[in-house]
């Protein structure tokens, strides 16, 4: 081999070495630039050091006793099995400490937990009072069903609409089965279709 051959091979040597540096560093960078569970969730957060939430606190206590341990990650799962002497405030003090986890911990498991737990839904952000499971349904009904065609009216509630009219078999139930569904909705922002939708027909 000449000396030219010599050459050429040390500086492409050289060149793949360095460029595999660089490729490296730029892959440990991508890595380290991982989102915390904070900010992919933002608004929707609830704000832990807000007192007058621990009704929110409680309900997520609620959610948590019905929730399969295998969705949780063992943090969670720890308090789920505290059984009744679980409280809204455990629930509270578990979501301010891993909300500044990363998106990706434990295979993504924590920011699906966090989003359940510890984050707004729709009801909580509704401006009317929304309907119970239990209470009257009528004047909720007859609102959607005397929209008039040709009125602005989102996919959601035109589906709806045409199962609370369908004929025969209308489906009386369709209304409040979507609000309730609505209701544990995680809350996104003002401008959301579904939020709108619900302070429209489900107060």
């Amino acid at each position: 081999m000449n000396w030219i051959a010599k050459s050429v091979l040390v500086v492409l040597g050289s060149v793949s070495a360095v460029g595999g540096v660089f490729i490296g560093k730029q892959f440990s960078s991508r890595e380290t630039a991982k989102k915390t569970i904070s900010e992919v969730l933002g608004k929707s957060l609830i704000d832990p050091k807000i007192t007058s939430y621990s009704t929110k606190w409680d309900y997520r206590k609620d959610k948590l006793k019905k929730a399969k341990e295998e969705d949780l990650v063992p943090s969670l799962a720890g308090l789920k099995s505290k059984n009744n002497s679980l409280t809204g405030e455990d629930i509270r003090n578990w979501c301010e400490v891993n909300v500044k986890g990363f998106e990706g911990d434990d295979e993504g498991k924590k920011l699906k937990n966090a989003a359940s737990y510890c984050t707004f839904n729709i009801k909580d952000k509704m401006t009317g009072t929304p309907i119970e499971e239990n209470g009257s349904w009528d004047s909720a009904k007859q609102k959607l069903k005397g929209i008039q065609s040709g009125t602005p009216l989102s996919q959601k509630m035109q589906s709806v609409k045409a199962l609370l009219e369908q004929n025969p078999n209308p489906q009386e139930d369709a209304l409040k089965q979507w609000c309730l569904e609505a209701y544990d909705k995680q809350f996104m922002d003002d401008q959301d279709q579904d939020l709108r939708d619900a302070n429209s027909y489900c107060v």
